[in-house]
């Protein structure tokens, strides 16, 4: 039987299966469109009218957007392993950490049914105020690699196939190196964990979008992971418009304040990207 008669064969007796085999492909292409839609998303401004207000999203080549500065406790190096999940599919993640002097490395990828879903990576260094990035790089599961670059001396964040800059301030952080930042500040001063406070985090993506992320401390509570029950507390970026970025993200003690369960939603479908954590691994 040759290839044309074995594919005429498989349509007629099994589109059932063929049906499956695409639903599958299609829902790994979107998993890359969910986890990164964020990136695409022009953030409102915040209503004069509201307070306290939001600050609103960065302009090319206006200034950096306030965001107060910190002097967080940066962990030591770690690889975490996570169950990703979203909608019926589920994978594997890995967010790996290390750190040479006052430099650092920091790289998060998923893969579901052995395909690469996700990848990101921040290089940079580590000064007074935590992590300072200085190359990100983004890359979809059906596209090209985007990558900012976090020019410190001309204070200018650049981006990969577009003229336009942002200004850049201490403490920027972009969408990757917040994941390790907010646990730092948060390991400098276990106080923040109290109903009413925040942290506020300037946070830029690989393609030209920039805002102040503000991250609530909502609980401590215990939250289900492939590890077991695990005491942490619970940190909240609410959305400000249909398709803006919502965060949830749980730091456990236990793990250094690193995440233990993290929840990313984006889209007008809403679906969630999640990351349970499986182990974590010192070098």
């Amino acid at each position: 039987m040759n290839f044309r008669c074995a594919c005429r064969c498989l349509l007629r007796w099994c589109p059932t299966a063929v049906g499956l085999w695409l639903g599958v492909w299609v829902s790994l292409v979107s998993l890359g469109s969910v986890v990164h839609a964020q990136d695409n998303a022009v953030e409102p401004a915040a209503s004069a009218a509201c307070a306290p207000a939001e600050p609103a999203s960065a302009a090319p080549g206006a200034g950096p957007l306030a965001a107060p500065l910190y002097r967080p406790d940066v962990p030591a190096p770690v690889t975490l392993h996570y169950l990703l999940r979203r909608s019926w599919l589920s994978g594997n993640g890995e967010l790996r950490w290390s750190r040479t002097g006052d430099t650092y490395e920091m790289s998060l990828q998923g893969r579901v049914a052995g395909l690469r879903v996700l990848q990101q990576t921040s290089t940079g260094l580590v000064d007074a105020t935590g992590l300072s990035p200085l190359r990100f790089t983004d890359q979809r599961a059906r596209g090209a690699a985007h990558s900012a670059q976090f020019e410190r001396e001309r204070k200018a964040i650049t981006f990969t196939g577009q003229p336009e800059e942002l200004a850049w301030a201490p403490g920027a952080q972009d969408r990757l190196s917040w994941m390790m930042q907010l646990p730092a500040v948060v390991r400098a001063d276990p106080t923040l964990q109290t109903a009413g406070r925040s942290v506020e985090l300037y946070v830029v993506g690989a393609r030209g979008e920039a805002d102040v992320w503000t991250f609530r401390f909502a609980a401590l509570e215990d939250t289900r992971t492939p590890m077991g029950n695990v005491a942490a507390g619970k940190w909240v970026r609410e959305p400000r418009k249909p398709r803006d970025t919502s965060v949830e993200i749980w730091l456990a003690p236990s793990l250094g304040h690193l995440p233990a369960r993290a929840r990313l939603s984006s889209g007008s479908d809403g679906e969630v990207l999640e990351l349970l954590v499986q182990r974590s691994v010192s070098p």
